[in-house]
This record gives structure tokens, C-alpha cells and sequence, in this order.
């Protein structure tokens, strides 16, 4: 599955079957991941803009929930401070992503979790 997609290979053509849809689609070149979200191509950048503008607010309440706590359950290390750690590495501005520091409590926690020794290992220096 991808994004909510799914190849399907029929017969030898590979087809793409849309989450919530009943048909298929034969996979062409110029088979647009935004089809669910935009009515049309003209529509995209509102997609896009309405993306971005999404990621920013969950972006938000995870940085809301987070609060005072010194790890994203409270006083304990967790996986969940990893794993918030590594989708920070995702978040790109200059594709038009939020930038981490819009998010103070979660900037502390992923700059916390990259002072690992374990995370030094695959990271390294990156400052």
C-alpha cells in the first residue's frame, strides 16, 4: 500500500486501486497521487497548501500535548521519543514543511534524543 494505494498487477498491466473506490485505474505516467484530494490538476496547489497546513497543526498538538514533560510520557525515556525524534527528521521547510522550531517542546525532546549515545552511532556530529 502506498499512501493509501494499491498496485495490483492483472493480467500482466498493473493497475492502482484507490482507497474508498470501488474502480480501478490503469497506471499511466500521468497517474497523480493528489487524484483523491484535488478535483482536478488547476486544484492541486490548494491540495498542497491544505497539506501543509494539516502537518502544521498536528505538528501543533503533538507539541501542545507534550506541555512541560521532560519525554513525550512524562519523566521516562520511551520509544515514543524515538520515533517522535525520527519524524522530525521528515519535516522539510523547504518543500513547505513546518520548521521544528515552530514547535518548541517537540524541538527539546528530538534535540534531547539526538544527545544519545545509540542515536550519535547513526547520526553523528551532524551540528
Amino acid at each position: 500500500m502506498i499512501s493509501g494505494l494499491v498496485l495490483k498487477y492483472l493480467n500482466g498491466e498493473c493497475f492502482v486501486i484507490r482507497r474508498g473506490y470501488e474502480t480501478t485505474l490503469p497506471v499511466s505516467t500521468s497517474f497523480c497521487l493528489t487524484v483523491p484530494f484535488a478535483d482536478t490538476p488547476a486544484d492541486e496547489p490548494s491540495a498542497k497548501r491544505r497539506g501543509q497546513r494539516r502537518l502544521s497543526e498536528t505538528w501543533q498538538i503533538v507539541n501542545d500535548q507534550i506541555g512541560d514533560n521532560k519525554w513525550i510520557l512524562g519523566e521516562k525515556f520511551s520509544a515514543a521519543d524515538i520515533y517522535l525524534f525520527m519524524l522530525t527528521t521528515w519535516l522539510v521547510p523547504s518543500r513547505g514543511h513546518p520548521s521544528i522550531s515552530n514547535f518548541p517542546n517537540v524541538q527539546r525532546i528530538a534535540d534531547a534524543v539526538m544527545l544519545r549515545s545509540s542515536v550519535q552511532t547513526v547520526y553523528g556530529n551532524v551540528n
